[in-house]
C-alpha cells in the first residue's frame, strides 16, 4: 500500500527570510502512530508534500508517484488550494483514493462535506491516528468500511470516538524510523529558505472550555489528553541536535494549564528555542504569570543570539473585555481587573527590552460596540501593553458559532472573502489556484456582527493599527489625531466597498491604483497616515454614523488626565453600552 500525504504549508516572511512550516508535522504524528500499533507493515509512505509553488506542480508529483491513498489535511488557510489539487487528481486518476481530514470538515453535518468536496472517497473528522489505522486495516480486507470509526463515506453517517493518548501505546513523533527522514526534511528546508524553521509540537490535546468562536468546543476535543511526560523529554532530547538553531512552536491549546508545564517551559527555553508560546488566560493565573516571568528571563540569551530574526512572545488571549460578550460566547470569566494587576507587575519587573507580551482581541464578537473597542484599547494602553493582535472572526465549521440559532440571536452573518497578508498584484486574486496563495492572502469565511456599521467596523480596525503604531502614546495621539483617523477609516471603507463591487468578493485589504497592487490593511493605514492625511481632511467630506458624538466623547475623557482613562471612559460611554 502506497500512501501520499499533503498536510503542511510553507510561509515565507520576505522581510526576515523567515520560514514557517505549519501542519506538516501531522505526517510524522500519523505515521509514527501507525507504525507503532501496526509494526512490520509493508506500507510505503512518500515524503510529505509541503514545499511547492503551484497546484499543477504538486498534482504532477502525486500522479508520478502513483499512490494508492492520497491523505490530505483541510485547514482554514489551505483548503482552497488543497481542494483544487484533489479535484485535478480526481480528474486524471480514479485509481487514487482520496481521504480528507482536518478542522475544515464539519463534524456536525457529515454529508455536507461530500457536497462541498465531491472528489472525496472517505473523510476523517476529529483525531486521525487511530481512525486512519483501523480504516486501512479494513480497507485491505473489504474496502472502505467506516462503521464505528470517526470516518464516513458518501451516503453514510459517521461516528465519533474521541482519541486519548492514554488508551494507546506510547509513540514517538520524531524518533525511530522517522528520525532520519525528519532530519533530512529539516536540513533541506533550512538550506533552501533559512536557518530558522518553525515546527509545531504537541504535549497535550483538547480543551475543557466551550468558547463559541473555537472548534475545540465542538465536543470532539472537549477534554484534555496528556502525552506521557517521559516520552516528551525523550523526544526533545533527541531533537536538540537538530533544532538547536531552529524555532520550535508549541501547539497545545492550553499550555500552562497543567502543573508539569512550568518544568517543561524551563526545559524548552534552556535547550530548544521557543517562539510564540501560546499561553491562554483561561489557564491557572498564578502559574501562568510565574511562567511568563520565567520565559522573559530565559529568552534573554535567545534575543542576544538571534536579535530581530525572531519574535519570542506569549499571548494574553482575552478576545474581549466586555463581560456580557464573554458570557455570550461562553468564554470563562477572565477577571480583567486581576489581570491588569498582574500585567502591570510583570512590566515593572521584566528584564528584556523586547516586549514579550501580546494582547489578543477578536472583532465582531456579540454585543460589542465601537465604544467597547475604544475602551479596550485605552485599557491596554493604561497597563503598558505594546503589542496588540486584533483578529477578524474566522468561521470554523465545528465551532458553536456554526449554530444558526446563535448567529440569529446575536445578528451575526457569514461573509465569504479574501484576507490579504502580504502585498499581491491585483490580477493574482483571480489566480488563487496558480500560486501558493497563503504567502500573500487566503480565501476563507468570516463572521460579522451586523450590529456594527461598515464604518464602525473599519474604524475599530484603524484604531487597533494606530495603537500598534505608537502604543505608549496611544491615548495622547488619539486626542490629537481623531479627525485624521476618521478620514482614514472612511477612505478604507469606500475602497473595500468598491473592491467588492469590482471583484465580486469581500477583500480585507486595499488596492493601490498607481502600483496596481493589493496591500494589507495595516500597510495602507501607515501609508495614508504618513502622507497627506491632513490635506485630505480639508478636501474630502465623509459620513460617519455618530461621528460628532463619538469625537466629543473621546476628547472629553481625554481632557481629564486626573482620572484613570478606563474609569473616565466608562462614565462617558456608559449610556451607549
Amino acid at each position: 500500500m502506497k500512501i501520499q500525504t499533503l498536510s503542511g504549508i510553507v510561509i515565507r516572511n520576505k522581510d526576515t527570510e523567515f520560514l514557517r512550516v505549519y501542519a506538516g508535522v501531522i505526517y510524522y504524528w500519523l505515521r509514527s502512530f501507525f507504525d507503532t500499533v501496526y509494526p512490520n507493515n509493508n506500507y510505503e509512505w512518500f515524503t510529505n508534500l509541503y514545499d511547492w509553488d503551484s497546484v499543477e506542480e504538486v498534482v504532477d508529483i502525486i500522479l508520478e508517484r502513483d499512490p494508492d491513498i492520497l491523505l490530505v489535511t483541510f485547514s482554514i488557510w489551505n483548503h482552497v488550494e488543497h481542494s483544487k489539487i484533489c479535484e485535478l487528481v480526481r480528474q486524471k486518476s480514479n485509481k487514487i483514493k482520496i481521504i480528507i481530514g482536518g478542522p475544515e470538515l464539519n463534524a456536525k453535518d457529515i454529508q455536507s462535506n461530500f457536497e462541498r468536496f465531491p472528489f472525496t472517497d472517505c473523510l476523517i473528522y476529529g483525531d486521525g491516528e487511530s481512525a486512519f489505522h483501523q480504516l486501512m486495516l479494513r480497507y485491505e480486507r473489504d474496502g472502505f468500511f467506516t462503521s464505528g470509526l470517526n470516518c464516513a463515506i458518501p451516503g453514510e453517517n459517521g461516528f465519533y470516538q474521541r482519541f486519548r493518548y492514554e488508551d494507546f501505546p506510547p509513540y514517538h513523533i520524531y524518533t525511530g524510523s522517522l528520525y532520519k527522514q525528519f532530519k533530512a526534511d529539516n536540513d533541506y528546508l533550512r538550506e533552501k529558505y533559512s536557518k530558522l524553521v518553525e515546527w509545531s509540537y504537541e504535549t497535550n490535546r483538547g480543551c475543557p472550555y466551550t468558547c463559541a468562536f473555537c472548534d475545540w468546543a465542538s465536543g470532539l476535543h472537549h477534554k484534555v489528553s496528556k502525552r506521557d511526560e517521559n516520552l516528551i523529554y525523550e523526544e526533545l532530547d533527541r531533537l536538540k541536535p537538530i533544532l538547536r538553531q531552529v524555532i520550535l512552536r508549541n501547539n497545545d491549546a492550553n499550555f500552562g494549564l497543567l502543573p508539569r508545564d512550568e518544568k517543561l517551559l524551563k526545559y524548552l527555553c534552556e535547550n530548544i528555542i521557543p517562539i510564540r508560546l501560546s499561553y491562554w488566560t483561561k489557564t491557572k493565573k498564578p502559574q501562568l504569570y510565574k511562567m511568563w516571568r520565567m520565559y522573559d528571563s530565559l529568552t534573554k540569551t535567545l534575543l542576544d543570539d538571534f536579535g530581530q530574526d525572531i519574535d519570542p512572545n506569549f499571548c494574553i488571549s482575552l478576545q474581549s473585555l466586555k463581560k456580557e460578550t464573554l458570557e455570550a460566547i461562553k468564554r470563562p470569566e477572565l477577571e480583567w481587573n486581576e489581570h491588569k494587576k498582574l500585567v502591570k507587575s510583570f512590566y515593572k519587573d521584566k528584564i528584556n527590552d523586547h516586549d514579550p507580551m501580546r494582547m489578543e482581541l477578536i472583532q465582531d464578537l456579540p454585543l460589542m460596540t465601537m465604544y467597547d473597542y475604544v475602551y479596550q484599547l485605552t485599557e491596554a494602553c493604561s497597563i503598558g501593553v505594546e503589542n496588540l493582535s486584533f483578529y477578524v472572526w474566522e468561521f470554523l465549521p465545528n465551532s458553536p458559532a456554526n449554530d444558526i440559532e446563535f448567529r440569529n440571536k446575536y445578528n451575526i452573518n457569514i461573509v465569504e472573502g479574501i484576507y490579504i497578508t502580504n502585498t499581491i498584484e491585483l490580477n493574482k486574486l483571480n489566480e488563487l489556484y496558480d500560486v501558493k496563495n497563503w504567502e500573500n492572502s487566503y480565501e476563507s469565511s468570516f463572521l460579522q456582527n451586523n450590529n456594527l456599521t461598515a464604518s464602525e467596523r473599519v474604524f475599530s480596525n484603524v484604531l487597533s493599527v494606530y495603537f500598534n503604531h505608537d502604543p505608549k502614546n496611544f491615548i495622547t495621539n488619539l486626542e490629537k489625531n481623531i479627525g485624521k483617523l476618521f478620514v482614514i477609516s472612511e477612505n478604507i471603507r469606500k475602497l473595500i466597498e468598491k473592491q467588492e463591487q469590482v471583484l465580486g468578493k469581500y477583500v480585507w485589504g486595499v488596492y493601490q491604483q498607481k502600483e496596481k497592487r493589493m496591500y494589507p490593511f495595516e500597510h495602507f493605514f501607515r501609508q495614508f497616515f504618513n502622507t497627506g492625511a491632513e490635506y485630505r481632511i480639508k478636501k474630502e467630506r465623509w459620513d460617519f454614523p455618530q461621528k460628532d458624538e463619538i469625537e466629543l466623547l473621546i476628547k472629553s475623557y481625554l481632557e481629564v488626565p486626573t482620572q484613570p482613562p478606563n474609569a473616565r471612559l466608562l462614565s462617558e460611554l456608559s449610556p451607549h453600552l
